[in-house]
Order: structure tokens, then C-alpha cells, then sequence
């Protein structure tokens, strides 16, 4: 159980109808599903800089009555079937990954509260360019977002939830953002 391999592997292409029962949690990555109609706009609850502390303690969101409401309350007035979460980038930066990575547990129990039937996936955190990783002004590295998917690693291991490293198909050779 709590060692069973999580990290989803690379398998066949999915056609965006195996989607249809799924809703996708993140930041404006995230958001930027729905804004170019990769998906339902339904199926994403996500916004432009939100972090874990938003997507935990606030409610960042409307549900169909318009009241505001949680991040796993809007999921579960959806009643997906999947959830993908990624969320992180907003908070590496200047936040701890240990801190990060309670919040992000936290959410994910809350999660499972909100939709018991449905299958956890946490996404790995993209890396940034090679710019931003050498930006002397600034403290966001590749490094430190390789140590914080690390810990979603561990996270989906002891929530049961799958990994899943969409980071490496975003790396160049040297790691990097291309």
C-alpha cells in the first residue's frame, strides 16, 4: 500500500474524451486549459497566480448558486471522476518545500473528502528557463522545484494518489525550460 508504485508512466495517447469526467485544479498553467479550449471550461478550477495557501484556506471560487466557495468544494460540485492537481509554482520561490508540501497534503485530504471516488493524480511542478534559473534577483531554480517534486513523489505514495511527472517532457537537455 503505502510503498505500491504511484509515478503513472508514459502509455498510449488518450483522446480528450478520456477527459470528459475529469477536472484539473492549478494555477494559471492550469487555467490556460480552458482559456485556449483545451477543455470545458467546467472541467478547470484553476486561476492566475493562486498558490497552495489560496487554493487551501480561501474560497477563490463560485459555485452554480454564486456563492464564493473552496477549491474542494468546487470540485465536488462537480463530481469528477479524476482530479488533476498541479499546483506549487506560486510558493517555491519564497516558501519552504516542507510547508509546501503539508498545504498540498492538506488539499489533497480535503479532496478526497470532497469526491471519495475519485482518482487522485498529482502533477509534477514544470521547470522554469534557464534565464529564470540563473536569475541572481529571484530564488526560483530548477533545483528547488526538482526537491519539491520529489516531495509530491512521496505525497502521492502516502495519499495513495498517482504521480505524475509531466515536468520531464518540459525539460531540455540541460533540464531547463526550453
Amino acid at each position: 500500500e503505502g510503498n505500491a508504485v504511484v509515478a503513472v508512466s508514459k502509455g498510449e495517447y488518450m483522446s480528450r474524451s478520456y477527459f470528459d469526467d475529469a477536472v484539473f485544479i492549478g494555477d494559471s498553467i492550469t487555467h490556460g486549459l480552458a482559456f485556449y479550449g483545451l477543455l470545458d471550461s467546467e472541467q478547470v478550477v484553476a486561476s492566475e497566480s493562486i498558490n497552495l495557501e489560496t487554493a487551501l484556506y480561501k474560497t477563490p471560487y463560485t459555485n452554480s448558486d454564486g456563492e464564493a466557495v473552496s477549491v474542494a468544494d468546487a470540485v465536488k460540485e462537480r463530481a469528477p471522476k479524476k482530479v488533476y492537481v498541479m499546483l506549487g509554482t506560486n510558493g517555491i520561490e519564497w516558501t519552504d518545500k516542507e510547508n509546501l508540501a503539508n498545504m498540498y497534503e492538506s488539499l489533497i485530504v480535503k479532496l478526497k473528502e470532497a469526491v471519495p471516488d475519485a482518482i487522485i493524480y498529482i502533477q509534477s511542478v514544470l521547470p522554469v528557463t534557464k534565464e529564470l534559473n540563473d536569475n541572481v534577483n529571484r530564488d526560483l531554480t530548477n533545483e528547488k522545484i526538482n526537491a519539491f517534486n520529489d516531495l509530491l513523489l512521496e505525497l502521492a505514495q502516502k495519499e495513495q494518489a498517482y504521480y505524475l511527472n509531466v515536468a520531464e517532457d518540459f525539460r531540455d537537455s540541460e533540464g531547463n525550460l526550453p
